[in-house]
């Protein structure tokens, strides 16, 4: 895959949106929004999966602040990029930065064999959630499509040397998959 100028919705379909998240805590929400990418088949096994997020979690919260938490987890799932997206009406307690409940996780997963992804991953969202109108976007979604459509709006640009490690590191990926 060319990640190069590429947008969040290249990696994320209506069906990995979440806009009722049922969980009432973090581990709860985890496992929930895991399962669609599970049922997406984009992953494989989700229980290391939130065993690595859970971890990450007591290290730090990724609840960033402003009611959005960014869960994440570098695992081979044998995809490059897998994201899932829930939003709760109520909020979760995230053991935010800011102590405001969270409510919208935007969770992704990617493979190891793609060096220095997480940063221009996290680079590109946190461009947008830095601002406050594109938050409110999130957070007044009235509907699953809505909140999709403001997700996808966000893009992630990846710089020109690295784009060659990443092309490499693809190929090398689809090479040692298909031996």
């Amino acid at each position: 895959m060319d990640f190069k100028g590429s947008r969040f919705s290249d990696f994320l379909k209506p069906s990995q949106i979440v806009y009722n998240l049922k969980a009432d805590d973090k581990i709860q929400a985890l496992e929930e929004l895991l399962d669609v990418l599970l049922k997406q088949k984009l992953i494989k096994n989700k229980k290391p999966i939130l065993t690595r997020i859970i971890d990450r979690e007591r290290l730090e919260s990724t609840a960033i602040g402003h009611g959005v938490a960014l869960p994440h987890a570098r695992v081979d799932t044998g995809h490059d990029i897998a994201i899932v997206v829930g939003r709760s009406e109520g909020g979760i307690d995230f053991d935010s930065i800011d102590s405001k409940k969270v409510h919208v996780i935007i969770l992704i997963v990617w493979n190891p064999s793609i060096p220095g992804l997480f940063n221009h991953l996290f680079a590109g969202l946190a461009q947008f959630l830095r601002k406050p109108g594109f938050r409110k976007r999130l957070f007044e979604a009235k509907n699953k499509t809505e909140l999709y459509n403001v997700v996808s709006e966000i893009e992630l640009s990846f710089p020109v040397q690295e784009d060659k490690i990443i092309s490499r590191a693809s190929l090398l990926w689809k090479l040692q998959r298909a031996s």
